[in-house]
C-alpha cells in the first residue's frame, strides 16, 4: 500500500490534467495534511461535475471513508451482509404478497400448505408471477 494514498487515488479518479497531478505530488511532498489534500481532490471533482450530487450531499461521509484505512475483508463482509439483508427483505415482501393474494381469493388451504411445503410455495410464486 502506498504511504500516501492521495496521488494514487488522484490518478484512479481519471484525472489526466498534468498540472493537478503535479499539485497533488507537491502537496504530499510538502507534508500537507491528507485531509486537506483530499478536500482539494473533492473540490476538483465537484468543480468538474465528477460525482457532483453525491459529493454535494455526502461530502463529509466520503471524506471520512477516504481517511479511514480500507479493509477489504470488512468491505466484503459489509457488502455481503447488505445483500443478505436486501434478500431477506425481498423474500418477506414476496411471501407477504403471496399471502395477500391467496387470502383475497379465499385460498386458505393453499396458504396453509405453502407454509409447510416449500415446493408448493415455489409453485404458487410462479403461478402468481412473484
Amino acid at each position: 500500500m502506498c504511504t500516501y494514498p492521495f496521488p494514487a487515488a488522484y490518478g484512479r479518479m481519471g484525472y489526466d490534467n498534468e498540472k493537478k497531478k503535479k499539485q497533488a505530488a507537491w502537496m504530499v511532498q510538502n507534508a500537507m495534511a491528507l485531509r486537506e489534500a483530499l478536500n482539494v481532490a473533492i473540490d476538483y471533482c465537484m468543480e468538474h461535475h465528477i460525482l457532483y450530487e453525491i459529493l454535494r450531499e455526502y461530502r463529509s461521509e466520503v471524506l471520512g471513508m477516504l481517511l479511514e484505512e480500507f479493509d477489504v475483508d470488512k468491505y466484503e463482509r459489509t457488502i455481503r451482509m447488505e445483500g443478505v439483508e436486501q434478500g431477506i427483505e425481498q423474500g418477506i415482501q414476496r411471501a407477504n404478497r403471496l399471502t395477500q393474494l391467496l387470502l383475497e381469493q379465499n385460498r386458505i388451504g393453499d396458504l396453509s400448505r405453502s407454509l409447510q411445503d416449500e415446493e408448493y410455495q415455489k409453485a404458487l410464486f410462479e403461478e402468481f408471477h412473484l
